[in-house]
């Protein structure tokens, strides 16, 4: 009696599934990313005023706050969380809103991109940053439904040293702070209506009273 040859299986990669599964996560986030850029440039309305703007936060602290802080309702019963409180700047603010974001960590866009995909990340590049905050920040943008926007200032750490001696930092930290990260955010969200940041109450006593 004779048998018929058996045939082996072909070696396969045991990352190429995994792989294949991200190329495609990638593939749909790109996609999910552009048609979100369409939508923004078909729907883009002007800023309004600082009047209307001024209304919007009064309606907010009647809505978020909680007994005792400033312009709660007198029915409050206590203050909106974080996700109440995102979810009503995507109500309110549509698209004009910008999330400040150091790449300390990345808790401020996970929390915002969840209600808010595609959110504006400003993620402000003084030139000076250790390899690891470049890293994370490539990480959030890869990894989470978010939009980068990086800030520069408007000279270069070269051109700075060349227009105020190397190393101002250290010898005018407020002069250094001042053309590196004060002017060029101040320049960028001139073009937001609400400003998204990472103040912690509990970071010092002079911030413990912060509001929303």
């Amino acid at each position: 009696m004779t048998t018929e040859p058996t045939t082996a299986a072909a070696p396969t990669d045991p990352l190429a599934a995994l792989r294949a599964a991200a190329q495609e996560r990638t593939r749909a986030r790109d996609a999910a990313k552009a048609a979100d850029a369409e939508r923004r440039a078909a729907e883009a309305r002007p800023k309004r005023s600082a009047a209307e703007l001024k209304e919007i936060v009064r309606r907010g602290q009647a809505e978020l706050h909680g007994p005792g802080w400033p312009g709660a309702s007198p029915d409050a019963t206590r203050e909106a969380t974080a996700e109440e409180v995102v979810a009503w700047a995507a109500r309110e603010f549509g698209d004009s809103i910008a999330v400040a974001c150091s790449m300390a960590d990345a808790v401020l866009p996970h929390v915002i991109a969840a209600i808010k995909p595609w959110v504006d990340v400003l993620f402000l590049d003084t030139g000076y940053h250790f390899a690891e905050t470049y890293g994370t920040r490539d990480a959030v943008e890869t990894g989470m439904d978010v939009t980068i926007v990086d800030v520069t200032p408007r000279q270069t750490v070269a051109e700075q040293d060349a227009a105020h001696g190397k190393d101002l930092w250290s010898r005018d930290p407020g002069l250094c702070c001042q053309l590196r990260k004060v002017e060029p955010l101040h320049d960028r969200l001139a073009g937001y209506e609400v400003w998204v940041t990472g103040v912690r109450r509990e970071e010092a006593p002079t911030r413990s009273a912060t509001p929303l």
